[in-house]
């Protein structure tokens, strides 16, 4: 494990920074341009606020459907747990392309479903337009995301003390009560972990808006950090700007996942030893 982290991990980052030092005694130079880049501020703002709804999203979304599962019939819920997850294994590449054929189609896919039902009379181009760009991407990622966190939360359902429940039950709290107050706190460590996760993947998000809109999209709505770095460095050939925005980009995750880990205390849970 030791060899494959310097090999594949610290190697290339150590080769990336060097790379992203410029040549001569002006060794900041590409930092320098990529401050002044608006796409790379552009990308920032897509890649955090992606970031940050995704996590939310995610966590509230797993949470809510993983409650209904364990209060659901068991054969039910295993099923549903079944399918969501399934939705996980197809992979962010094979989602993009099958959401891109459904949207694109202007007589099946989403387009048909409408003119069948009759809210258009008219085929929409979901992909050209800069409003939609953003809600479709969060909403695909969702799609394939929300069936990973159904089982954490499961998992950490099935290891809650049921007693704390039912006192809370004792004491005249209704079920929302009961799950704000009994359920909620003792799944906080998964809830946190999963919110962490979440801008984890939102911050290094690439495959997923690339194959889906064939690039930024409409206005570079959906252009992330990651697909910068991409252009950069394997369109253009820049390679030490591209390994700047790198650079900058790892920082900017490193601090955004740090600050989150803090705020939610993780790690800092008081664990019970069986």
């Amino acid at each position: 494990m030791l060899v494959g982290v310097v090999v594949f991990g610290l190697i290339p980052a150590g080769r990336t920074v060097m790379l992203s030092l410029g040549p001569g005694e002006d060794r900041l130079v590409f930092y320098r341009l990529a401050v002044l880049d608006p796409l790379v501020w552009l990308a920032a703002v897509n890649t955090l606020g992606f970031a940050i709804l995704f996590a939310t999203l995610q966590t509230v979304f797993a949470t809510v459907v993983a409650l209904l599962i364990v209060s659901a019939n068991v054969w039910a819920g295993r099923v549903l747990a079944a399918v969501l997850f399934a939705a996980h294994v197809l992979g962010a590449t094979f989602a993009g392309v099958l959401f891109s054929a459904w949207f694109v189609d202007r007589r099946g896919g989403l387009n048909g479903l409408l003119q069948t039902v009759g809210l258009t009379s008219e085929p929409i181009d979901f992909l050209a337009s800069p409003t939609l760009a953003m809600p479709i991407l969060l909403a695909v990622a969702l799609f394939g995301g929300t069936g990973f966190a159904v089982l954490w939360v499961l998992a950490a359902l099935r290891r809650a003390d049921p007693h704390i429940a039912d006192a809370a039950l004792l004491d005249g709290c209704g079920p929302l009560r009961r799950i704000r107050h009994a359920t909620l706190p003792q799944i906080r460590p998964t809830l946190a972990m999963l919110v962490v996760a979440g801008l984890f993947f939102g911050m290094t998000l690439f495959e997923l808006p690339y194959v889906l809109f064939d690039g930024p999209g409409p206005g570079y709505r959906v252009l992330t950090g990651a697909m910068l770095v991409f252009s950069a460095g394997l369109v253009r050939g820049d390679v030490g700007y591209a390994s700047a925005i790198a650079v900058l980009l790892a920082i900017a995750t490193t601090l955004v996942v740090a600050l989150t880990c803090r705020l939610l205390r993780v790690g800092r849970e008081e664990v019970g030893l069986e």
